[in-house]
């Protein structure tokens, strides 16, 4: 639902943003990496791209407090990427499959997870891509926009 009601809408971009909308989702995406909660991360880095298209404050706010957290994910860290370590089972609770049966469903939800982490570490890189012309400083002699550094030179 945020991230339907701030697409393309500045005002509902600012309310979320004044009201740490943008804390709140970034708490999300921090503590759901587990791959049973992939489609939380999703709808959390969704809403969080929604916020900060096209709007500059949103977008340094994300730098400010969650620039480690959107690496992270984007990177994979804290992510299982192989279907070895992938354990399913006990999320699957059906007792009346036969084991090929059982051996199917584990081999497609395994799959699900990956295709998750695939789309959740996309949609962090694409978020720090978005963030990236915000990355910068103000200068703390003249007050202008800089790359790198404190001040102008």
């Amino acid at each position: 639902a945020l991230r339907n009601v701030t697409h393309d809408h500045p005002a509902n971009k600012d309310y979320v943003g004044d009201l740490k909308g943008i804390d709140v989702l970034l708490d999300v995406c921090q503590n759901h990496t587990h791959f049973s909660t992939g489609d939380v991360l999703e709808s959390a880095l969704s809403a969080l791209v929604n916020v900060c298209v096209g709007h500059e404050r949103n977008c340094r706010r994300i730098l400010r407090r969650g620039l480690d957290v959107l690496i992270d994910i984007a990177e994979g860290v804290n992510l299982s990427l192989d279907a070895e370590e992938i354990e399913v089972e006990g999320e699957i609770q059906d007792e009346e499959l036969r084991t090929f049966e059982m051996d199917k469903v584990t081999e497609r939800r395994k799959s699900a997870v990956l295709e998750s982490q695939k789309t959740n570490r996309a949609l962090a890189t694409n978020l720090l891509q978005i963030l990236g012309p915000h990355n910068w400083i103000r200068c703390g002699h003249c007050g202008s926009k800089e790359e790198g550094g404190s001040r102008c030179k």
